[in-house]
C-alpha cells in the first residue's frame, strides 16, 4: 500500500472554513481533502462530490469544513493489501480513500484509478487488458482470470465479503460489455439502435453484491414506456437482444438460470409500467408462484450507467410494501420452507440421496439462503432499500432491530459460512470438478466444523427471531 498512495495529501482541521478549504484545494488542484483533528486523527473527507451536493446548495463559505465533510469516513490502513483498498472503494462507490497509520492519522489518499493501474501490474493485468476487448472470447478469458484473482485474495486473507464485492463488480462489468457487444452486432446487422431506453437489472447474489464463483444468470430488462401500437416491433428487438445476451453470457461462463429468471422470459422483460403492474399483481395474488418470484426479485440492482428506470421500480416496491405489508407475511410463510443444515442434535445435516453429494452439506441452501432470506424480510419490513446482506444487517441495528452483539454475530456468521463455501468452490475448480455449493465435513478441521456449526446455530436463532416477529405482529 505504501507505494501507491498519493504524496502530500491536503489535510485541514475541522474548524477551517469552507471558503479557505476550497481556496487551498484550488491552489494545488486537489480533488479531495482530509479533515483531521489533532487528537482524534482522521474525522472526515471532503471531495468534489461534497461540493456539488452540499456546498453549492446551502453554504456561503463561512461555515467550518466539519459541517459539510463526509463522515464517518471509510479508510484503509497503511499496511493493508492494495486489493483490500480496491475492494472497499468499489464496494462503497468511492473514487478516493484515505490511508491512515496505526494511530488513525492520515498519511495519504489512494485513488481508485491509480490503484487499479497499480494492481494491474501485479496480479490483474490480464483483467484490465482483457476488459478493453469487447469480444466474447475476451470476456471468457476475463472470467477465467477472475478465479485466479479470487484465489489470490483468499490467500491474502481478505474479508470474504470484500472478495465477493470485487467478484460482483467484475461480473457486472462483464454483463455491461457483453451487452455492448450484442448491441453493436445488432446495429451492424441493421437492427438499429434500441427503439426505447432500457436498463439491465441483475438479481439474486449479483443484486446483493455477493457473487461466488460461476453464479447463474439472474437478469432482466426494464424498458421505457411506449405506445401499445409499437409493441410488436419493440418486443421483437428486445427478444433478439435477450436471446443473444443470455447465449453469450452462457458461453462466457454464466450458466443459464434453471428457474428461467432471465430476460428471454417475458416475465422478466417489461416496460416500467408493465413492471409496476406485474409486481402489484404479485402483491395482490399471494400465490406460491408470485411470492417465489417477488422473493427472487427484491434483491435486484440496475447495472447500467443510468439507473432511473431501476430506481423508479425500486421506489414503487418500497411504497407497495409500506402500504400493503401483508405481502411480507406471505413471503415469511414461504421462507419457512428454508431450513438450516443442522439436524435435531445440532450437528451438520448431510445430504443422503443427492447424486454425487452424499455425506456433504449444502451451504448455499442450508446456510447462505436462510440467512439472506431472514435478513431480507426484516429489512423490507423496516423500509430498508439496501440489497447487500451485511448492509441490511447494519441498517437493522441502526433501527434497533438488532443490538450490537446480534449484529456482530450475524456478520461473522455470514462471513464464516461464505468463506468456507468460496474456498470449497476454489478447490473444486482447481480439481477440475463441478463448482457447486456442497462441502464435505471431512474436509474441515475440527475447529472449522465447530465454527461452522456455531454460525449455523446463529442463523437458526435468527429464523426463530423472524418467526416471532411475523407470527406476533399485527400489520
Amino acid at each position: 500500500m505504501r507505494d501507491f498512495i498519493q504524496s502530500r495529501p491536503l489535510v485541514v482541521p475541522p474548524q477551517k472554513s469552507v471558503k479557505e478549504t476550497l481556496a487551498a484545494m484550488n491552489e494545488i488542484r486537489a480533488t479531495a481533502v482530509l479533515v483531521a483533528d489533532e487528537g482524534a486523527g482522521l474525522v472526515g473527507i471532503f471531495t468534489e462530490k461534497d461540493i456539488a451536493r452540499r456546498v453549492a446548495l446551502r453554504c456561503d463559505g463561512s461555515e467550518p469544513i466539519r459541517a459539510v465533510m463526509t463522515k464517518p469516513v471509510k479508510s484503509v490502513g497503511i499496511d493493508e493489501y492494495l486489493y483490500y483498498a480496491i475492494a472497499r472503494m468499489r464496494r462503497f462507490g468511492h473514487r478516493h480513500m484515505p490511508v491512515i497509520d496505526e494511530n488513525n492519522q492520515p498519511i495519504g489518499i489512494i485513488d481508485l484509478h491509480d490503484a487499479m493501474a497499480a494492481a494491474a501490474q501485479q496480479l490483474i493485468d490480464q483483467i484490465d487488458d482483457l476488459t478493453q476487448e469487447r469480444t466474447i472470447d475476451g470476456m471468457r478469458e476475463v472470467k477465467a482470470v477472475q478465479v485466479d484473482l479470487a484465489y489470490q485474495l483468499m490467500e491474502d486473507n481478505l474479508p470474504v465479503d470484500e472478495i465477493q464485492s470485487l467478484l460482483t463488480h467484475i461480473n457486472n462489468d462483464i454483463h455491461r460489455r457483453v451487452m455492448e457487444n450484442c448491441l453493436f452486432d445488432m446495429n451492424e446487422e441493421n437492427w438499429g439502435e434500441p427503439p426505447v431506453p432500457f436498463e439491465m437489472i441483475v438479481m439474486g447474489s449479483g443484486g446483493r453484491g455477493e457473487n461466488f464463483l460461476y453464479p447463474d444468470q439472474d437478469n432482466g430488462f426494464v424498458l421505457g414506456d411506449y405506445d401499445n401500437g409499437q409493441h410488436n416491433s419493440i418486443n421483437t428487438f428486445f427478444i433478439e437482444l435477450a436471446e443473444r445476451f443470455t447465449h453469450h453470457m452462457e458461453s462466457v461462463g454464466f450458466p443459464l438460470c434453471r428457474g428461467y429468471v432471465m430476460a428471454t422470459n417475458p416475465l422478466w422483460r417489461k416496460s416500467i409500467s408493465q413492471w409496476i403492474a406485474q409486481t402489484t399483481r404479485w402483491f395482490q395474488k399471494r400465490s406460491s408462484f408470485s411470492i417465489q418470484m417477488s422473493d427472487i426479485f427484491f434483491d435486484f440492482q440496475g447495472i447500467s450507467e443510468k439507473k432511473e428506470l431501476a430506481q423508479s421500480l425500486r421506489t414503487h416496491l418500497t411504497t407497495m410494501i409500506n402500504r400493503g405489508p401483508i405481502i411480507l407475511q406471505a413471503m415469511f410463510e414461504e421462507e419457512t420452507n428454508r431450513h438450516v443444515a443442522l439436524n435435531f442434535f445440532g450437528r451438520l445435516k448431510k445430504e443422503r440421496g443427492a447424486p454425487g453429494h452424499r455425506g456433504k452439506v449444502n451451504l448455499k441452501h442450508g446456510g447462505i439462503m436462510p440467512l439472506v432470506g431472514a435478513v431480507r424480510l426484516l429489512a423490507l419490513r423496516n423500509g430498508i432499500e439496501a440489497t447487500s446482506t451485511l448492509r441490511r444487517i447494519n441498517l437493522l441495528q441502526e433501527k434497533r432491530v438488532f443490538n450490537a452483539e446480534e449484529t456482530d454475530e450475524l456478520i461473522e456468521s455470514f462471513r464464516q459460512i461464505s468463506r468456507i463455501l468460496l474456498r470449497q468452490q476454489l478447490r473444486d475448480f482447481q480439481a477440475g470438478a463441478n463448482v457447486g455449493n456442497h462441502v464435505s465435513p471431512a474436509s474441515l478441521f475440527r475447529r472449522e466444523r465447530k465454527t461452522l456449526i456455531g454460525a449455523l446455530k446463529t442463523v437458526d436463532s435468527l429464523q426463530d427471531q423472524v418467526r416471532m416477529v411475523f407470527t406476533a405482529s399485527v400489520f
